[in-house]
């Protein structure tokens, strides 16, 4: 399973694109309502390079966030199926069996498959929730 090529998904070149967006729009709006008010010009500069240290601040604490929160998430899922793959291994397997089946492989061969998965629970692992 580990031989296969995983394809980066397109999360964090949309977080960077929506992050980049949301930093300029907020930026440009800061620094035209200043010049609009008529305040100095190194005022305006001065808010402008606050207003883009705070939103950087802000994008990299929130995507930091929820990537923490994934990972935690993803965590536990993963401890999860461990304990019930070592407590309860024949549900596990059948369940690996019907994963197998519902992809399209033959009721035998899913079978075949499936015993031979489950003389590793780490590859049982794998199975569900890709490379380790």
């Amino acid at each position: 399973m580990r031989h296969l090529i995983r394809r980066p998904s397109g999360n964090a070149l949309r977080a960077a694109v929506l992050g980049v967006n949301d930093g300029l729009v907020s930026s440009f709006c800061l620094v035209m309502g200043l010049e609009g008010a008529a305040a100095t010009r190194e005022a305006v500069i001065l808010a402008g390079l606050a207003g883009l240290t705070a939103g950087a601040c802000s994008m990299a604490l929130g995507e930091w966030l929820s990537v923490t929160n994934s990972r935690e998430m993803n965590n536990k899922r993963l401890r999860d199926m461990a304990q019930q793959i070592a407590h309860d291994t024949a549900r596990a397997r059948q369940r690996l069996v019907a994963v197998l089946s519902g992809k399209g492989m033959p009721p035998a061969d899913a079978e075949r498959a499936a015993d031979e998965i489950m003389r590793d629970p780490r590859a049982m692992l794998d199975m569900v929730f890709g490379s380790l």
